[in-house]
């Protein structure tokens, strides 16, 4: 056969030498069933070329071997035979190649035969109860053991060489607590695991589940041996194919996400943005495959997902600036997916706009700090991603534009390109800091950056601030639940003082503060009084004690919010608790930014590539319980700017109209459905000295390209 894997483009200067992935790209998995090894390749082809995909992820090997395999540890798929070739992993390959479309390998060695579970008992998960994880005749395997550690290395190595296929992906790479059947299975007793986490415990007792005191403990030792081995599963492929990717989790040339549904598991409407923020944001050079899966949850591969909601998973990967994929069951037309043509349209308009998504990199001002469940207890987590989402959502709905960070991530991401332009970070609620990313923070503050702390964040065990410009110099014990109730926060008004509007409810917990004498003063608090009978509900007064304080220091500032917020916007959704996290954040944004006139359930990402300042417009109004159903088409939009600008409606190739008006340049919107994507190309540089231009004449200007 002829390979034509380890092609490599330049760049648009030609001066560079990149790999295919390092160019925006579309995938479309078919994954296969044991009996699907007579699949027409030819056929499935064209349906990946019509659907506009440039790359093929297909069944390669680990649990079975969709080729003729010679390693003993790996088991051929019996249905092979029923191939004229006897391989279909080459015959994809080979036909593939010839039409210039990559193929990608899913390995998956999260489980064995029963043959080689038997000769090898030793790779195998071994649970609380002595038992192994057996599940439809194939058993779990221990990462810790020697097939993830050796065996799986000999595969790709096969693979590669007797293919030249153009990446890995490894499906189900982790320690198997859950099984298929959604059942907690424990942590693994394998002896490889029992003497890793011992060495990296300094001999702890290998916990058995949550329930157990090391267990946080054993999570940090998973992530490490994940860790470790995608690092050498990275430098393995790519001694061996150096153009070829590796997709999975982090040290990973592309970070995999899977936009997915799941039985008992409530919507979160922007899991695909935040999951591809997140992964930007750590690394806006690095590309993100989003695989969206066409069915509803694993139990019902036959039922496709609605469209709508399958829609939004491509909509919110392009706004990110993520990879699309499709994954179905089989071969294209085997089972009825009509999701699957739904979203054509977007693929082939991502393959169309090559230069407006090429090296496609995070630019809003504004980051918020998603909260970590390893280093946080499930009920402090809990917490603070309710207090997270809050303000996400808050945000969103005032088309604040804003990027994720990981809090795993931060101190990488401060020191980094990550945050190199932002100029607000908002941790939300999320506790003690590592003092590295204290010092780190404050640096950035005296360079300009504002920092805006809810609830506990950034305070140390013993209450004290953990930032030297921070306003405050401790929290005290916190007012938690009933006790909070009847309290709330004002505008600053003389105290005994009646609140007036906007009265904003504390719902949650609150802490109370030890200001330093540099603070000011942004919100006053209402103390709590009686809230029933009605006859015994009065007392309420403004007082002195404040509800959000600021300091400056350097060019930057710290603002402090010593409540849950972001919580008590997203359990209650009250408009006065959206609209101050809005005013507090958008209010220490400085300089130049573009301001939207455009409902609330339109959501607004902002990125930068060669083409200029692309925006994408989601449009989140077909939120219905837990699903979506077909967006509400928003009309009227618009975006202003105080710089003036050209506009290009990306989805029709036409230009927009630019109108001046007071204070800057106004661009009209086109009818926005599911997703609208804007270029914004800005006329003239603004230079640090140079105030915002003022409108010019004539009052209307229409784009010529």
């Amino acid at each position: 056969m002829t390979l034509v894997s380890g092609e490599t483009i330049r760049d648009g200067q030609g001066d560079a030498h990149r790999p295919w992935w390092r160019e925006p790209f579309r995938v479309f998995q078919t994954n296969l069933r044991e009996t699907d090894t007579v699949l027409d390749v030819e056929k499935t082809l064209d349906a990946i070329e019509e659907h506009g995909s440039n790359a093929w992820l297909i069944n390669a090997g680990g649990i079975l071997s969709f080729y003729p395999t010679r390693l003993g540890h790996q088991t051929r798929n019996p249905h092979l035979a029923e191939r004229p070739s006897g391989d279909l992993l080459g015959d994809a390959v080979e036909a593939a190649h010839a039409r210039g479309i990559r193929v990608i390998a899913r390995m998956d060695f999260s489980k064995v035969g029963r043959r080689v579970a038997e000769e090898h008992p030793d790779w195998l998960y071994v649970g609380p109860d002595g038992e192994y994880q057996e599940y439809q005749g194939l058993f779990s395997t221990c990462p810790s053991a020697g097939y993830y550690q050796t065996a799986a290395f000999e595969a790709l190595t096969e693979v590669a060489e007797r293919y030249g296929v153009d990446g890995f992906f490894f499906n189900w790479f982790g320690f198997n607590e859950i099984d298929y059947s959604g059942r907690y299975r424990g942590v693994s007793q394998n002896e490889s695991s029992r003497r890793g986490f011992a060495e990296f415990s300094g001999g702890q007792e290998l916990p058995v589940g949550p329930e157990s005191e090391n267990y946080l403990t054993w999570r940090a030792y998973a992530g490490r041996t994940i860790g470790d081995l995608t690092r050498r599963f990275r430098e393995h492929i790519s001694a061996l194919l150096p153009d070829a990717c590796f997709i999975r989790g982090p040290g990973a040339d592309i970070i995999f996400h899977e936009a997915n549904n799941e039985l008992g598991r409530l919507l979160w409407p922007s899991a695909t943005s935040e999951a591809v923020s997140v992964a930007k944001s750590a690394d806006p050079e690095r590309p993100v495959f989003v695989n969206s899966v066409a069915f509803v949850d694993m139990p019902y591969r036959l039922a496709a997902e609605d469209s709508a909601h399958y829609e939004q998973y491509i909509a919110q990967t392009l706004a990110r600036g993520g990879a699309p994929s499709v994954y179905i069951m089989g071969e294209p037309g085997a089972i009825d997916y009509p999701n699957v043509a739904a979203v054509s349209p977007l693929f082939r308009f991502h393959r169309d706009h090559h230069r407006d998504y090429a090296d496609l990199r995070p630019a809003a001002q504004v980051a918020i700090v998603r909260p970590d469940s390893v280093v946080l207890d499930p009920i402090a987590f809990g917490t603070a991603l309710a207090e997270f989402r809050g303000i996400y959502r808050a945000l969103q709905q005032a088309h604040v534009p804003f990027d994720v960070v990981a809090s795993a991530d931060l101190a990488a991401a401060l020191s980094g390109p990550g945050l190199a332009e932002h100029r607000v970070l908002v941790l939300p609620d999320v506790g003690p800091v590592d003092p590295a990313v204290a010092a780190e923070l404050d640096r950035r503050v005296a360079d300009g950056l504002t920092v805006v702390l809810t609830g506990a964040s950034a305070t140390g065990r013993d209450g004290g601030a953990q930032l030297t410009h921070s306003p405050v110099e401790a929290l005290g014990k916190p007012l938690i639940g009933q006790d909070a109730y009847a309290l709330y926060a004002v505008e600053p008004a003389e105290p005994g003082s009646h609140p007036r509007h906007p009265v904003v409810p504390i719902i949650g917990s609150s802490y109370p503060m030890t200001v330093r004498s540099s603070a000011a003063t942004e919100f006053a608090l209402v103390p709590p009084a009686p809230f029933g009978p009605p006859e015994k509900a009065y007392g309420n007064t403004v007082s002195a004690a404040p509800a959000i304080v600021t300091a400056a220091a350097g060019d930057g500032s710290v603002i402090v919010i010593p409540w849950s917020i972001g919580r008590s916007f997203y359990e209650v959704g009250l408009s006065v608790i959206g609209d101050l996290i809005a005013r507090v954040v958008d209010g220490a944004r400085r300089g130049h930014r573009l301001r939207f006139d455009l409902p609330p359930h339109i959501e607004v990402t902002e990125q930068r590539s060669e083409a200029g300042t692309v925006l994408h417009l989601v449009n989140l109004s077909g939120v219905q319980g837990n699903t979506f159903v077909p967006p509400v088409t928003a009309h009227g939009g618009g975006v202003i700017s105080d710089r003036p600008i050209r506009a290009t409606d990306l989805r029709s190739d036409s230009a927009l109209t630019v109108t001046a008006v007071h204070g800057g340049w106004r661009v009209d919107l086109p009818p926005i459905g599911a997703l609208a994507v804007i270029r914004i190309e800005y006329e003239a540089p603004l230079t640090a000295d140079e105030p915002a231009a003022r409108p010019r004449t004539p009052e209307t200007t229409r784009n010529d390209d």
